[in-house]
């Protein structure tokens, strides 16, 4: 009897493995019937999320007889390698684009290109083709990666060679157009950029009647930056209290009519009618002690229309102007020098804020209030010494 040391035995057993691990690769491509395995879907993409339904833009105005007419959402679940909506992952192209497949009763399979943006932890933005031409990006349509044409009426396709032409290149995807999605489980905190206390204005689009153009209004987010508390107050309806809770911010830095202002995109939802709203947030006015900022929001969860200055008042339903109250103490008491006049300004959406005399830094995916930073000591052009404070 032939006898095999440990060794041995050990590297037989690892052979038996890899020729099992290939054929079972080799099973899953013939399943496919593609000759492709099933791509992998980054792990900061997966969750449970929900989506505007298709059919809003056929549901009643936001307002009919005097009542609000609440928009309808559906879930969608993003797994390792498949999604709900959409069926499995069968190939990667690029960074951010997919192709599924899903199998349809009594038809073929549906192949389609997703392109998944990671627009803040809680946001994800999705540009497919549906059943009307798509106008993404900066100046009218962006071809898909392989030069395809653009599909109107049914977004499936035949096979994943038709469906990869229809891909969409990410770079050049606007940052307010698209399907957005909104994670529901494991929710992370974040923050819409207004940390503190502010006077607020505010009036309705459609009707600027009603209104609040007195002092007495206010916003706050003291006890969490995610909590966006409303006080209203003088207005020309009953004095009430709302919250908002921030979903995510995040930059317009894709938008040519967006680079040269301070803008991001925030998305919040109301705590009483849980409802998603999408808005723009436009650093409108600076001065040496006080920032005023407007937040354009929409009748619902979709973004496209807020991109751009000029078409902000025209697509948003609602209008806030916020103007930061000083804080507690001079910060010309605190600091004892002023900070490089290059540096000053805002970056990165406004997350990062640098006046004469303070540096400013919000995180948005934590709850932290702010941290500021005042000018100490100046060590030439490259060093400077700060004394540091959360708000």
């Amino acid at each position: 009897m032939q006898q095999f040391d440990g060794i041995t035995l050990r590297l037989m057993a690892a052979v038996q493995m890899l020729i099992l691990i290939l054929s079972s690769t080799k099973a899953i491509a013939n399943a496919n019937g593609n000759g492709n395995v099933m791509c992998q879907i980054d792990s900061s993409l997966r969750g449970v999320f929900m989506k505007q339904a298709d059919n809003s833009n056929t549901l009643p105005a936001p307002v009919q007889d005097g009542v609000e007419q609440l928009i309808t959402y559906d879930k969608l679940t993003i797994s390792s390698s498949a999604v709900s909506s959409w069926g499995n992952c069968y190939e990667s192209v690029g960074d951010d684009s997919f192709i599924f497949g899903m199998k349809r009763i009594g038809e073929a399979y549906c192949y389609r290109c997703v392109t998944l943006v990671l627009r803040a932890a809680n946001i994800i933005q999705a540009a497919h083709q549906t059943g009307q031409f798509l106008n993404f990006g900066l100046s009218g349509k962006v071809l898909p990666r392989s030069g395809g044409a653009y599909f109107a009426g049914n977004p499936c396709r035949r096979s994943i060679d038709e469906a990869r032409k229809t891909c969409f290149d990410s770079e050049a995807i606007s940052a307010s157009q698209g399907t957005f999605l909104y994670r529901v489980e494991n929710v992370a905190a974040a923050s819409c950029g207004l940390e503190g206390v502010y006077d607020l204005q505010f009036k309705k689009t459609a009707d600027s009647t009603i209104s609040c153009q007195e002092p007495g209004s206010s916003m706050s987010n003291c006890e969490s930056v995610s909590q966006m508390k409303f006080h209203f107050r003088n207005c020309t309806f009953p004095d009430f209290d709302l919250t908002f809770t921030c979903i995510g911010l995040w930059h317009a830095a894709n938008d040519r009519a967006a680079a040269a202002a301070v803008e991001s995109f925030i998305a919040i939802q109301d705590n009483d009618n849980e409802q998603v709203k999408c808005g723009i947030l436009v650093e409108s006015g600076r001065s040496a002690e006080k920032t005023t900022t407007t937040l354009y929001l929409s009748k619902d969860a979709n973004c496209d229309g807020l991109s751009g200055s000029n078409s902000n008042t025209a697509a948003a339903a609602e209008q806030y102007t916020f103007t930061r109250r000083e804080s507690g103490h001079d910060e010309n008491w605190v600091a004892a020098c002023t900070f490089p006049e290059w540096l000053q300004g805002a970056y990165q959406g406004g997350a990062v804020r640098i006046s004469e005399r303070a540096f400013a830094y919000s995180d948005a995916s934590t709850s932290t209030t702010p941290t500021v930073s005042y000018c100490l000591a100046l060590d030439g052009l490259e060093r400077i010494a700060v004394f540091t404070e959360s708000k």
